[in-house]
């Protein structure tokens, strides 16, 4: 869904629960994606094929975003491993193998799990090629606009690892976090 904002932190995740997610990015096994560079980024299947620890760690996370969305609306998540002196080319999700045709109507979520101060998302800003860059914090909550232009890079020497949730726009409850 496109937005006003490239991005906007709308809360954060408990401590433990960060933890929780923190051991569980290593227990997953990450795939290949048709959307991305396998060399960049791998993600983990959708939620349907995790382990009953992993699901019930998501189970989690969904209720602490139940004050925004209503949990039934999700329509996709999973973890994105980014691997270390990467970057990931600009691109729009309306290309998107699973989403694309229906970027208008979902909101993505982004939860940076693992992360460090040497990686980045850009957002184009204007039809200038104007960027605006940000630090995603481990375990803020952000929307991202993922149908404007973006890219991602990491030039550490680390995995960064991010949740991805999806919900339908009609599942927002806190209209709030749009404006």
């Amino acid at each position: 869904m496109r937005h006003t904002y490239c991005y906007k932190l709308i809360g954060n995740l408990t401590h433990p629960l960060l933890e929780e997610l923190k051991s569980l990015v290593h227990e997953q096994i990450y795939f290949e994606c048709p959307d991305f560079n396998p060399d960049v980024i791998k993600v983990t299947k959708n939620r349907r094929t995790w382990s009953d620890n992993h699901r019930n760690i998501t189970a989690n996370v969904y209720k602490e975003l139940s004050k925004f969305f209503d949990p039934t609306g999700n329509i996709g998540t999973n973890i994105a491993c980014m691997y270390p002196n990467t970057y990931l080319i600009e691109h729009s999700d309306y290309t998107a193998v699973n989403y694309g045709a229906v970027q208008d109507n979902i909101i993505k979520i982004q939860i940076p799990i693992i992360t460090n101060d040497k990686v980045a998302m850009m957002w184009r800003a204007d039809e200038d090629w104007t960027f605006i860059m940000a630090h995603l914090v481990e375990g803020g909550i952000y929307i991202v606009d993922n149908v404007r232009t973006h890219s991602a890079v990491n030039l550490s020497d680390q995995n960064r690892y991010h949740l991805t949730i999806r919900f339908k726009d009609d599942s927002i409850r806190d209209f709030s976090i749009l404006e």
